[in-house]
């Protein structure tokens, strides 16, 4: 959400359950001011609320000329009064470690947490170290892992909101006006905040009018598996409601034929990992490991983005 925006954005999403108090409205947009002008950023978006046992973790992303590269997260735990650096998961190894954690989040960043190594490739050096197959790691790289998964699966905007200059620079499109009732019902209609990690022949059979300027990012319609993705629109057909059953709690909003659009996520931070067979038959489950699938292409697919693919 946009912080200048913030209160409009927060009635949208009252109706799902994202509640604030004036206090903390008026706390919010006072410390992301300052948050701002201190690192100089275009923009500062509040993304998330991760509840914990003791405190909470407000997320909050700074962004800078290029709408996808230059993107810097702070975390506060006191409410969003004082905000501190967020550092990014160091290895794919660190983000499935911290995506892996059962527990509670505490609200305490120096606070251990166990996590389970998972045993696969990758991971061999990790599990001869431990006793068993279980690790502690601090509490602050469980939170970057799970707002890099947060992000990568979750954030998204409707199509035309960004757009990709010739010099390869990703800025908001100051044209946009919003989606129209017919496109606002469907997901490809919606695309992924992230560097793009798909095939370009995969995103383009989505749409018959591709235009590189604007559909240059993943769409929603080609995630898997398919229902993974609950679009609904309200009843008098002005606001357009996402949600990621992958992440109970993420919820984006897109008032129809405005350029009002924005994200927020409010939960445990625990992805939910049952989703194939919550929208798949057992024939189809039985017919593909997805799970094995999604963990490779996951791993390659962070690698190749994160690591040496700077051409988006």
């Amino acid at each position: 959400m946009d912080w200048k925006k913030l209160n409009f954005a927060l009635d949208y999403l009252a109706s799902v359950g994202t509640l604030f108090s004036v206090e903390q409205r008026v706390q919010m947009q006072s410390s992301l001011t300052i948050l701002q002008k201190e690192n100089q950023f275009e923009n500062v978006h509040l993304v998330a609320k991760i509840n914990g046992t003791e405190r909470d973790y407000f997320i909050a992303c700074g962004i800078g000329k290029d709408y996808l590269k230059d993107r810097t997260y702070f975390f506060s735990n006191d409410g969003g009064m004082n905000w501190t650096l967020l550092l990014d998961p160091i290895s794919y190894e660190m983000l499935s470690l911290g995506q892996n954690c059962r527990g509670h989040f505490v609200g305490d960043p120096a606070a251990d947490c166990e996590t389970e190594v998972p045993v696969t490739d990758g991971f061999d050096d990790m599990v001869d170290d431990v006793d068993g197959c279980w690790l502690t790691i601090k509490e602050e790289e469980r939170l970057s892992a799970t707002l890099s998964g947060i992000m990568n699966d979750g954030a998204v905007i409707p199509r035309g909101a960004l757009l990709k200059t010739p010099t390869g620079l990703t800025i908001e499109n100051q044209m946009f006006e919003g989606l129209n009732k017919s496109e606002a019902t469907q997901l490809y209609s919606y695309y992924h905040l992230r560097r793009p990690v798909n095939p370009w022949d995969k995103n383009i059979v989505v749409r018959s009018e591709y235009n590189i300027s604007l559909d240059f990012l993943d769409p929603l319609a080609v995630d898997e598996p398919k229902g993974c993705w609950s679009l609904q629109v309200d009843k008098n057909e002005t606001i357009a409601i996402l949600r990621s059953l992958y992440w109970p709690g993420f919820v984006a909003y897109h008032v129809l034929e405005t350029p009002n659009y924005g994200w927020f996520y409010v939960g445990t931070g625990k992805k939910n990992w049952d989703v194939p067979f919550m929208v798949l038959s057992p024939d189809e489950i039985k017919s593909q490991d997805l799970e094995l699938m999604a963990a490779a292409d996951y791993k390659q697919d962070y690698e190749e983005t994160i690591g040496e693919n700077e051409n988006y």
